[in-house]
């Protein structure tokens, strides 16, 4: 039934988030990044906010504004996020600001640059991409992709974001040195050997 399947998502995404407290409690995490947020993906913003020791500095959620991707719901659970852990959940302003912002009570603030640890994206941030975040990044960082939607997808082909999605994971070291639940994925993986599939580069477009 439709109720026994919920259950079964709920359950399998409690179990994924206590994995991956458990792993990411391996290193020590400063600074992490949200790319989009919904409903599922607040949840593991709670985990690295509260549960995973040594505990996580700062939260910096990127991409909740509409014209960034951002999902209706995303706005409001970033405000949340920041009614709970103050100061340590900052909002980035949004990328497009000739266009109009989602309407939300979370604060947006110019965030400094500093070194990110931890990479966070799922479908809720469509415009994601590691270009984004490598001139941010240290010696290694870790990637965690929330995928439950994707994973969970029917149809005999993936959805355009899901296909993306699918593609940063499957097509990049992440794979090769990562591992996965039915919902989330992570790998810890040294800056100098992520690329991004996504981006071909001028040579290739010139030498093709």
């Amino acid at each position: 039934s439709n109720r026994g399947d919920a259950h079964a998502s709920w359950d399998g995404q409690l179990l994924s988030v206590a994995w991956l407290a458990i792993h990411l409690a391996r290193y020590l995490l400063w600074r992490a990044w949200q790319f989009g947020m919904t409903e599922a993906t607040l949840d593991i913003a709670r985990v690295l906010l509260a549960e995973v020791q040594p505990p996580i500095g700062l939260l910096e959620v990127h991409d909740l504004d509409a014209a960034d991707g951002g999902r209706p719901e995303g706005a409001h659970a970033a405000s949340l996020l920041q009614f709970e852990f103050g100061s340590r959940v900052q909002i980035a302003p949004p990328r497009n600001r000739g266009l109009a912002a989602a309407s939300s009570r979370a604060v947006a603030v110019e965030v400094p640059e500093e070194t990110c640890d931890l990479v966070l994206f799922s479908e809720a941030a469509p415009q994601f991409s590691i270009d984004r975040v490598r001139p941010r990044l240290g010696e290694y960082v870790v990637v965690v992709w929330m995928s439950g939607f994707c994973v969970h997808e029917q149809g005999d082909k993936a959805s355009p974001t899901c296909h993306f999605l699918n593609t940063m994971w499957e097509k990049t070291v992440l794979m090769r040195r990562g591992y996965c639940t039915p919902e989330v994925c992570m790998s810890r993986v040294p800056t100098e050997l992520l690329l991004d599939p996504n981006v071909l580069g001028l040579p290739t477009l010139y030498n093709g």
